[in-house]
This record gives structure tokens, sequence and C-alpha cells, in this order.
């Protein structure tokens, strides 16, 4: 009974707030890449991705994979199994994630946010 009352309590204090804060970290859909294989649907630990009929992918197909944002847990999962690269990971996009390298490693920022292979310089420990 103690228990009960307890999550009770805990659940009230949750419902009363005006707000509520949800991660930041969510995957979004770009219905103009989903091609309706449901990798995503099978992979997402959390079952939250789904295919809705109102949404159109590649080629006018009916169907195009939609995640809800308020119960994405934001793991990634989706969005690197999926082979359209339909699937990105708000603040975690491919763009922002190779400009952020770039500036890590002191690299010349284009602006299309990739770098040429020859571009690319690989140190040794010996020349670091």
């Amino acid at each position: 009974m103690a228990q009960a009352q307890a999550a009770a309590s805990r659940a009230a204090i949750i419902l009363s707030q005006r707000v509520m804060l949800t991660n930041a970290r969510i995957a979004v859909v770009d219905p103009s890449k989903c091609v309706g294989c449901l990798t995503c649907v099978r992979i997402c630990p959390y079952n939250v991705p789904q295919v809705r009929s109102e949404a159109t992918g590649v080629g006018d197909i009916i169907g195009a994979a939609y995640i809800e944002p308020a119960t994405c847990h934001g793991c990634g999962s989706c969005a690197s199994e999926c082979p359209a690269q339909a699937i990105q990971l708000m603040h975690y996009t491919d763009d922002q994630t190779l400009i952020k390298l770039d500036a890590l490693f002191g690299r010349e920022i284009l602006e299309e946010g990739f770098l040429p292979i020859d571009k690319i310089r690989v140190n040794t420990r010996e020349q670091l």
C-alpha cells in the first residue's frame, strides 16, 4: 500500500508541472528520402518509429516513417541503421558532426560541410 501511494505521489509531481522538458536529442525523418523499408521500425528498442500512410516517400510511394518526438529516446539506432540515410538525430546531423570534427582537427571547413579525400591527412605517432 505504501509503495502504491509513493508511486502515485511521484506521478502527481510530474503531471502537475505546466511544462515538461524532454530530451533534445531526437530522431527526425526526412520523408523525401524514406523508402519505407521498415528497418527503423524493426531496429528501435523502444518501438517508436511507425510508417504513416499520410506521408509520401521516395518516388511518391505511399507511406513514410514517422518518429514521435515526445516518445523518442534519442538512442540513434534508427539513424545508424537507415539504409536511405533518411533519419538524422537532432543536433547530431551528419553535417554538424563533420563540421565539429573539422574544427577539432583544424581542417579546412568547406561550405558543404565535407572535406575532399585528398585534403585528409593522418598523423602517425611519430609525427605527434
